[in-house]
């Protein structure tokens, strides 16, 4: 049941993940920015971390020290 629940939360982080990233792929075609900075993308799923549920507030820590 953990294990499944563990899973679960891994496999929602990605699809949260995958979307972000894509985003972030269009914004930068529809801008034409040559590169934008990497911390960009971790700035916008720390944010959207936040303002999830609180059980994903330690994956904050895995890409904030």
């Amino acid at each position: 049941m953990k294990k499944n629940k563990r899973l679960l939360y891994f496999k929602n982080f990605h699809i949260m993940f995958n979307k972000i990233f894509f985003n972030y792929l269009s914004l930068k075609r529809l801008t034409n920015i040559t590169q934008l900075n990497h911390i960009t993308i971790l700035f916008l799923l720390y944010l959207i971390i936040i303002n999830h549920r609180m059980k994903y507030i330690y994956i904050q820590f895995l890409f904030f020290g």
